[in-house]
Protein backbone atom coordinates (compact mmCIF):
# COMPACT_ATOMS: atom_id res chain seq x y z
CA UNK A 1 0.00 0.00 0.00
CA UNK A 2 1.46 3.68 -0.54
CA UNK A 3 -0.26 6.31 1.45
CA UNK A 4 0.23 9.71 -0.17
CA UNK A 5 0.35 12.32 2.71
CA UNK A 6 1.54 16.10 2.72
CA UNK A 7 0.27 19.12 3.13
CA UNK A 8 -2.19 21.08 1.57
CA UNK A 9 -1.21 21.73 -1.98
CA UNK A 10 2.08 19.72 -2.25
CA UNK A 11 0.59 17.61 -5.49
CA UNK A 12 -0.68 14.45 -3.71
CA UNK A 13 -4.03 14.09 -5.73
CA UNK A 14 -1.74 15.22 -9.12
CA UNK A 15 0.57 12.73 -8.30
CA UNK A 16 -2.56 9.96 -7.83
CA UNK A 17 -3.56 11.18 -11.28
CA UNK A 18 -0.28 11.18 -12.91
CA UNK A 19 0.04 7.12 -11.48
CA UNK A 20 -3.62 6.81 -12.83
CA UNK A 21 -3.36 8.14 -16.25
CA UNK A 22 -6.47 9.78 -15.53
CA UNK A 23 -8.43 12.03 -13.46
CA UNK A 24 -9.67 10.47 -10.20
CA UNK A 25 -8.48 12.12 -7.77
CA UNK A 26 -9.78 16.32 -7.49
CA UNK A 27 -6.84 18.64 -8.07
CA UNK A 28 -7.34 22.50 -8.02
CA UNK A 29 -5.81 25.68 -6.76
CA UNK A 30 -8.83 25.67 -4.34
CA UNK A 31 -7.25 24.72 -0.90
CA UNK A 32 -7.67 22.30 0.80
CA UNK A 33 -9.23 20.39 -2.25
CA UNK A 34 -9.54 16.38 -0.87
CA UNK A 35 -12.05 16.31 1.49
CA UNK A 36 -11.98 12.59 1.54
CA UNK A 37 -9.41 9.99 0.62
CA UNK A 38 -9.40 7.83 -2.67
CA UNK A 39 -8.37 4.63 -2.39
CA UNK A 40 -7.35 3.44 -5.99
CA UNK A 41 -6.85 -0.27 -6.83
CA UNK A 42 -6.67 -3.31 -9.14
CA UNK A 43 -10.19 -4.89 -10.01
CA UNK A 44 -8.94 -8.44 -8.32
CA UNK A 45 -8.67 -6.69 -5.03
CA UNK A 46 -11.39 -6.83 -2.92
CA UNK A 47 -12.66 -3.93 -1.03
CA UNK A 48 -13.22 -6.23 2.15
CA UNK A 49 -9.69 -7.57 2.36
CA UNK A 50 -8.62 -4.11 2.67
CA UNK A 51 -8.48 -2.57 6.48
CA UNK A 52 -11.71 -1.66 7.51
CA UNK A 53 -10.59 2.08 7.48
CA UNK A 54 -10.26 2.70 3.37
CA UNK A 55 -13.75 0.70 3.32
CA UNK A 56 -15.68 4.20 4.28
CA UNK A 57 -13.03 6.09 1.39
CA UNK A 58 -14.00 6.70 -2.53
CA UNK A 59 -12.66 3.17 -4.21
CA UNK A 60 -11.30 3.51 -7.63
CA UNK A 61 -10.86 0.18 -9.61
CA UNK A 62 -8.42 -0.28 -12.21
CA UNK A 63 -7.28 -3.30 -14.64
CA UNK A 64 -3.17 -1.82 -15.11
CA UNK A 65 -1.44 -4.89 -14.72
CA UNK A 66 2.07 -2.29 -14.01
CA UNK A 67 0.04 -1.65 -10.52
CA UNK A 68 -1.74 -4.81 -9.95
CA UNK A 69 0.14 -5.54 -6.56
CA UNK A 70 -0.40 -1.53 -5.43
CA UNK A 71 -3.01 0.12 -3.54
CA UNK A 72 -2.46 3.95 -3.73
CA UNK A 73 -4.16 5.90 -1.47
CA UNK A 74 -4.81 9.98 -1.40
CA UNK A 75 -5.26 11.49 1.81
CA UNK A 76 -7.16 14.35 2.70
CA UNK A 77 -5.22 17.65 3.02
Amino acid sequence: MIVLMGGTGVGKSTLLNALAGAPIALASFTRPTTRDPVVYHHASVKPERLDPALRNCRMVAHDREELREKVLVDTPD
